[in-house]
Formats: structure tokens, sequence, C-alpha cells
């Protein structure tokens, strides 16, 4: 059997036996977690990442009321530049 520990202090700490190792943290996830059975032992569980479509997506629907009129305020700036060259 396997025991993962992790030290999130920088101070080493020696262990011995009998000594207790264990806390246990609870998290409310946002999503599904992997299946942690289909992993290695070795293998650690990776958090699923959005994709770049997905960031984008989110991005856009996040600051489309200001997206939109900054299109359109170039899109006009660009033609007056333009019409002055002519």
């Amino acid at each position: 059997m396997r025991i993962r520990l992790y030290n999130g202090s920088k101070k080493p700490i020696l262990l011995t036996p009998g000594m207790p190792i264990c806390s246990c943290t609870f998290f409310q996830m946002e999503t599904h977690v992997q299946d942690v059975l289909t992993t290695e032992p070795d293998e650690p569980v990776k958090p699923l990442r959005p994709t770049m479509k997905q960031y984008i997506a989110a991005f856009l629907r996040a600051h489309w009321k200001w997206i939109v009129p900054t299109i359109i305020a170039l899109a006009v700036l660009m033609t007056r530049i333009i019409g002055l060259w002519k």
C-alpha cells in the first residue's frame, strides 16, 4: 500500500513510527473530478481544463457589451482615416 504525503511548509518534518500523519480536507467542487480509479498509482489526477475555444467564448459572453461598441468605434475611425487619404 502507498500513502502520498505533501509537506506544505518550508520546514522539514521527520516521520517516526506511530506518528499521526493524517488530516482530511473537504472542498465543494464546481465540476466532476476524473475517476481516480482509472489512473495509475504514480499518475497525478489532473483537473479538467477548459479549451481555448471555451476561454474565448466565456470572455466574449462576459464582455460583449464592451466589445461591440469598441469594434463599431474602430470601424468608424478606420473609415474616417481612409477617407482622409483620398
